[in-house]
């Protein structure tokens, strides 16, 4: 609602939705055969970064189409923090 209202993500709020991932992302890492915890560790942080770059990707397609800008930077925060 606050993005709709305001246009805007608070970076508190990300940061609280990505620090919930992080820790899911230790807990199965943690709980992980302990021969493959680099591999799972890498798999899940890709997660974020993919996702992130497919925003910030995203965004400049939007951007080249519409002539405006269509996702700010709080966006592919976001969707690095969803990533996770």
């Amino acid at each position: 609602m606050i993005d709709l209202e305001h246009m805007l993500l608070p970076n508190q709020l990300v940061a609280i939705i990505f620090g919930l991932g992080f820790i899911t992302v230790l807990l199965r890492v943690i709980t992980t055969d302990t021969n493959n915890i680099a591999a799972a560790g890498i798999i899940y942080l890709g997660g974020a970064i993919f996702f992130g770059l497919f925003a910030w990707a995203l965004g400049w397609l939007m951007e080249k189409i519409l002539k405006k800008e269509a996702l700010g930077f709080g966006d592919v925060k976001f969707f690095a923090a969803v990533g996770i």
